[in-house]
């Protein structure tokens, strides 16, 4: 999911908000990564403020207004960016020793530590965890376009003296982890409704992204906190197992 960003700017001066200050923050936010801009000014504005506010789709509020406002209602929509990644291939080198046949069989669920001794999950749990992490997340969402796929191949990075043990206790060292991921990407806008839930008001969205349905929920956290949650919901589709290459 994408982060919807909302920048709320403050005005405390005696005198009502000009349209100097207004085109002031308008153009201070061209260069900032803000989707909805808020300004709320504590005397007010001056009627070419308010409208040259609501000609570019800014809020302008009074601090009473802002406090009033049930921000739900602010989210016309929100943008979704799903990113699937999967892991299709994983190569080990293993600095050139070789593998029995039944610890080539055994080879994903071998353990993997590090030269303290600590534990960092079976072969295929690290290795995977490091796909879906964020920084590969971020690799591949930079090089696949929306509504496209893409493969990227990449070197996973080892903890020191990393190696690999098997159920009957040998190790082998890792000298390279390669792996190949595969991803579908999809950027979609979800046009949200005021709702309630209960007591609660909430802003509520469905769509369709990438073979599955997302259902999106945004509610205040509690009562009278003005912070926004954000939940995204949805099937999902079954991964796919990789294959081993050592």
């Amino acid at each position: 999911m994408r982060r919807m960003v909302t920048s709320v700017e403050c005005n405390a001066r005696a005198r009502r908000a000009t349209i100097e200050w207004v085109e002031q923050m308008i153009k201070k936010h061209e260069s900032l990564p803000t989707d909805k801009l808020v300004l709320v000014s504590k005397a007010g504005f001056t009627k070419s403020a308010l409208g040259k506010a609501k000609a570019l789709n800014v809020d302008a509020l009074t601090i009473s207004e802002a406090s009033a406002t049930d921000w739900t209602t602010r989210l016309p929509s929100v943008q979704l960016d799903m990113l699937v990644p999967k892991l299709k291939s994983v190569h080990v080198d293993l600095c050139g020793q070789s593998l029995s046949d039944e610890q080539r069989a055994a080879v994903r669920d071998a353990r993997l530590r590090d030269r303290g001794g600590v534990d960092h999950g079976s072969l295929y749990d690290f290795v995977g965890a490091w796909v879906s992490g964020s920084e590969m997340t971020e690799s591949l969402r930079a090089r696949v376009p929306s509504g496209h796929s893409g493969q990227v191949d990449t070197d996973v990075p080892l903890p020191p003296g990393a190696q690999l043990v098997f159920e009957d206790g040998t190790t082998r060292p890792i000298g390279r982890i390669r792996a190949t991921a595969i991803c579908e990407r999809q950027v979609s806008d979800v046009p949200m409704t005021a709702a309630a839930y209960g007591t609660a008001p909430v802003a509520t969205g469905e769509t369709s992204m990438l073979g599955r349905t997302a259902w999106v929920i945004a509610g205040q956290l509690t009562p009278g906190d003005r912070r926004l949650s954000i939940i995204v919901t949805g099937t999902r589709s079954k991964r796919p197992v990789p294959k081993d290459e050592t």
